[in-house]
């Protein structure tokens, strides 16, 4: 089993591109799964504050049409509201909750996805034919690049990737939580330390296939999207 996972907080209901992307290419990505001999649980871990589930209906809809799950979280910081800091750690405890959701499924692997993401429809054939336990699909907002990979006959580089599209096997996920470290001298924000932790722990590079593109929207820092960032107790 594949479980294709994500988080999300309440701001990102504002607008569909932000919620439903990741979701795109559902049912494609079914049939391309099980090409490779995997079915897929798609999964979300959502952050909920006073205002409860009601807010995200429209994407546990779509959820459930899919078979996939859900469950939701609350964190309270003291902080009045999210912002690029803020975010990082709501974000950190999503993905720990997507792992801890593939470990109790037994997953063989999860396909971490941002929710603002189209990825490829043919993500598992392109990503599985790497035969590596971290790969990524390239996402050119990121402007991410590294050392060319030999022995493949498609463009693979060796760098850290966005957590935003990453295919994980269970031998890295269960070994492996989510966090930052912003300090100076410290591994970074949440992706290369993710990339740093995993090198150091299992000895594994993040390998990221170039011809298997995900479309992100631009990155514009969160205080300029013109959401409402409000924590509401």
């Amino acid at each position: 089993m594949i479980v294709v996972g994500t988080t999300i907080a309440a701001y990102k209901m504002a607008e569909e591109s932000e919620w439903r992307s990741w979701l795109t290419h559902a049912e494609h990505m079914v049939m391309d799964a099980r090409r490779n001999g995997h079915e897929i649980k798609w999964f979300c871990a959502i952050e909920v504050d006073r205002r409860g589930a009601a807010m995200f209906a429209p994407l546990i809809a779509e959820l459930e049409t899919l078979g996939g799950e859900h469950w939701t979280f609350s964190i309270d910081t003291k902080a009045e509201a999210l912002s690029s800091d803020e975010r990082l750690f709501h974000i950190c405890e999503g993905r720990n909750l997507v792992t801890e959701f593939a470990m109790r499924e037994a997953a063989a692997w999860i396909l971490h996805l941002d929710t603002d993401l189209v990825p490829d429809p043919d993500t598992f054939d392109k990503l599985l034919a790497l035969d590596h336990p971290v790969v990524g699909g390239d996402v050119p907002h990121y402007v991410l690049s590294g050392e060319r990979v030999p022995g493949y006959d498609f463009p693979v580089e060796a760098h850290w990737n966005t957590a935003g599209y990453l295919l994980v096997a269970r031998d890295v996920f269960r070994r492996i939580r989510w966090r930052y470290d912003t300090w100076p001298k410290g591994t970074g924000t949440d992706d290369p330390s993710w990339a740093a932790d995993v090198l150091q722990f299992t000895g594994y590079v993040t390998l990221v296939r170039k011809d298997c593109v995900g479309m992100h929207r631009s990155l514009i820092p969160l205080e300029h999207r013109g959401h409402d960032l409000e924590i509401r107790r």
